[in-house]
């Protein structure tokens, strides 16, 4: 506990500005505003320390017990390894919220530095703040370390097409010549260079007997499930039917589902962009459901049947049917504040991956079917990405759910 809260003496509120400025989530430093208030309210600094951490109070599957919302908010502490917590305005905390944050700090190995104009000015705070060994600084002690300003990432531009055009969609033994004549000698560059991507993999794709339409499903998937600009699924897939052809395969393609479900967001491993809708919900259950279902193309079934084993300890890999499945960095502290968030749980011990309890106080249950599906089509609704929402002709299907969903299917001529 020793050296885990620090009082920030700042009469000049510099200390307050460069924390405020400073801050930035993804480099593990969150700051959270405290509101003057008399009472002890749980609820108030639950919500400011939920709004710090990034998420969206409107969205369902945020609660209304303050205590759960609490315990979820030690899950993304700990899942996003937030190393500094900044309370400004702590001249105004209560008593027991001053006590909260400490013991918060204990609890998660989280820094709290409490920003405030003055030493504590009654004795119940010297007291209370030398029984939890906090530390006074000045405010240019608490600045040195402190970077000049946050580096906030810039969002990817998507460069080289324009935006004003519809693909053509010819069948794909003439899409190429098409494009061609459709458009200007830049814009045919990028395509036929998307085009040639596609068709060169498929023949060096290693196609086993005796299911080779299967074989090169598995290619599909694999070849397509990355983030791609817009267009750019649609124009390697005509390069990859006429690669097929070739090898004696025809690939079909119901080009409705497929362009809705190949955007930037869906069209395979989660993007920057999508990773940022998963974070916006305050329960991790919900967004580490949508996570593996994107990552691994769960069904609902198979996620109720998931274990805890199944999951790295680090959010790094999903294990599903016998096979690993990589997570993205920026999307691995979603199933660490999953865990997380589990293990304060009164039953954490069991096996199940999924599991819930309606208050505090009972022993947590596994989560059903029912629940899951709908989590999942809650944070489709929310999120706006459609992959999400499950085709039910496909239901029971263990094989090529992430092509036919996606409206492709290959045969053997």
């Amino acid at each position: 506990m020793i050296g885990r809260c620090t009082w920030v003496v700042d009469p000049d509120m510099e200390a307050r500005r460069v924390a405020r400025d400073t801050t930035e989530l993804r480099s593990g430093r969150i700051c959270v505003r405290t509101r003057a208030t008399d009472a002890s309210s749980l609820m108030t600094q639950t919500q400011d320390l939920l709004v710090a951490l990034e998420k969206d109070l409107s969205v369902p599957g945020s609660f209304r017990n303050e205590q759960i919302r609490w315990i979820m908010a030690h899950g993304w502490l700990i899942g996003d390894r937030v190393s500094d917590l900044y309370v400004i305005d702590a001249d105004v905390l209560h008593h027991r919220q001053r006590e909260r944050y400490m013991s918060l700090a204990t609890t998660t190995g989280t820094r709290v530095w409490f920003i405030a104009r003055s030493e504590p000015m009654t004795d119940d705070a010297r007291n209370q703040l030398s029984n939890w060994a906090v530390r006074t600084v000045p405010a240019n002690e608490f600045l040195g370390p402190l970077p000049a300003a946050s580096a906030k990432p810039n969002d990817r531009k998507l460069v080289g097409l324009p935006t004003n055009f519809t693909l053509p969609e010819d069948d794909f033994f003439v899409f190429r010549a098409v494009c061609r004549r459709e458009f200007d000698a830049d814009a045919f560059a990028v395509l036929d260079a998307w085009w040639q991507s596609g068709f060169t993999a498929v023949l060096d794709w290693n196609l086993a007997v005796p299911d080779v339409a299967a074989a090169a499903a598995t290619h599909l998937r694999e070849t397509l499930n990355i983030p791609m600009e817009p267009g750019q699924p649609l124009v390697m897939t005509r390069g990859m039917q006429a690669g097929l052809f070739l090898r004696g395969l025809l690939m079909r393609v119901e080009l409705g589902r497929f362009v809705n479900e190949m955007t930037p967001e869906a069209a395979g491993v989660p993007t920057e962009r999508g990773i940022r809708q998963l974070r916006r919900f305050v329960h991790p259950g919900y967004s580490t459901a949508a996570l593996i279902v994107w990552v691994a193309d769960a069904g609902i079934d198979e996620l109720a049947l998931m274990t805890v084993s199944d999951v790295a300890v680090d959010g790094s890999e999903v294990r599903l049917r016998g096979r690993s499945y990589a997570v993205p960095p920026d999307a691995q502290g979603i199933i660490r504040a999953y865990l997380a968030a589990r293990g304060f749980s009164p039953d954490s011990d069991q096996d199940a991956l999924f599991i819930h309890s309606r208050r505090l106080q009972e022993a947590d249950e596994p989560v059903g079917v029912r629940v899951l599906a709908r989590w999942v089509s809650t944070v489709a609704h929310e999120t706006g990405m459609p992959f999400l929402r499950r085709d039910p002709r496909l239901s029971g299907r263990a094989d090529g759910q992430w092509i036919s969903r996606r409206g492709m299917s290959v045969f053997e001529l």
